[in-house]
């Protein structure tokens, strides 16, 4: 449904509490105005792009690149994406890091605010699971777009972490056995209308195979166990939304030692697996930035995911070496002129 044949649009006033699922907050007493779209009187931290036009509907955005506010004086309708921060990859025959959650929200109603965008930063640690990346304010509810989970681990024989999305497991030699993928948190939105994309879960590590798993994406598990395929989960394409389409949430590749090939990263900045021979994975594309590709030969990195993606970091090949980095979030918050 489009803002110009929006129920909330129509009824310029409210004469009493609306459904929360649609609104965010409730009326005062003796019914609040809505104007659409709402006063932005300032804000600190954002580029606010040029005027688009897609499908017959001219916006205006503002992006966050990292944290920062915006003012508002009148009550107004906005649509958000909110992604959050990728896992970092494992270190030593290490898993893929998980992306992060992505939130489209439409139609959101806004009071008179200051809201305050945390944008989660670069997951430097090794297995660590992603930042998540918040929209906090009076008189509406917080937005939360959850972090990745951190990969796996050979060094510290761990099973992927759970996050958004799951982490890949950490890879293993004959005496550790099979280790399991981290398990997805499908992402929750309630009271506002939208979509959240997440869910899905890290690959497993293969006993005796010398690797890791892929990082589940935002639109796709990652893929490990026996399979020789170590790529991380594909993110979610959002179209129609920017002025440029992009691909948010892809899982890191996990790292290999033998057998196997590093795993590329998903779309959407995933960061590549590294390879102990010379075929180390592509890291993800299709994002504002792409992914780094794994490193090649014996005890190297893994690829770093791209940053504002939420994409998660490749996996290492052996003892020793460093996940890549999960890449950061990202804000865009829209408004019709």
């Amino acid at each position: 449904m489009s803002h110009r044949d929006s129920p909330i649009k129509k009824n310029k006033e409210l004469k009493k509490p609306m459904d929360l699922m649609n609104v965010g907050f409730v009326g005062a007493a003796g019914g609040v105005a809505i104007t659409d779209p709402p006063v932005v009187a300032s804000h600190s931290g954002a580029s606010s792009d040029s005027n688009y036009t897609i499908n017959g509907v001219t916006y205006k955005s503002y992006t966050y690149l990292s944290s920062g506010t915006m003012g508002i004086t009148t009550t107004g309708i906005v649509d958000i994406l909110s992604v959050g921060g990728g896992g970092g990859g494992g270190n030593g025959l290490g898993g893929g890091g998980g992306g992060g959650a992505v939130l489209k929200l439409t139609e959101v109603v806004l009071p008179e605010t200051t809201m305050t965008m945390t944008v989660a930063s670069t997951q430097t640690t090794d297995r660590a699971a992603g930042n998540n990346t918040t929209i906090t304010g009076s008189g509406f509810t917080t937005i939360t777009a959850q972090g990745g989970g951190g990969a796996g681990s050979h060094d510290n024989v761990t099973a992927g972490g759970n996050g958004a999305n799951g982490g890949g497991a950490g890879g293993n030699d004959s005496g550790d056995g099979n280790q399991s993928g981290g398990t997805g948190t499908s992402p929750t939105h309630s009271p506002y209308s939208g979509t959240g994309h997440g869910g899905f879960a890290g690959g497993d590590a293969y006993n005796q195979n010398h690797n890791g798993g892929g990082g589940g994406g935002a639109n796709q598990a990652g893929s490990g166990g026996s399979s020789s395929n170590l790529r991380g989960g594909a993110g979610i394409e959002i179209t129609d939304w920017e002025s440029t389409d992009y691909y948010y949430g892809g899982g890191g590749g996990g790292g290999s030692h033998h057998y196997t090939n590093g795993g590329n990263g998903g779309a959407g900045g995933g960061g590549g697996g590294a390879d102990n021979g010379s075929h180390a994975g592509t890291g993800g594309t299709g994002g504002r930035n792409n992914g780094s590709a794994g490193s090649t030969g014996s005890d190297t990195n893994g690829g770093n995911a791209g940053a504002n993606t939420g994409g998660g970091g490749g996996g290492s090949t052996w003892n020793g070496t460093n996940g890549g980095s999960g890449g950061s979030g990202i804000i865009v918050i829209r408004h019709t002129v």
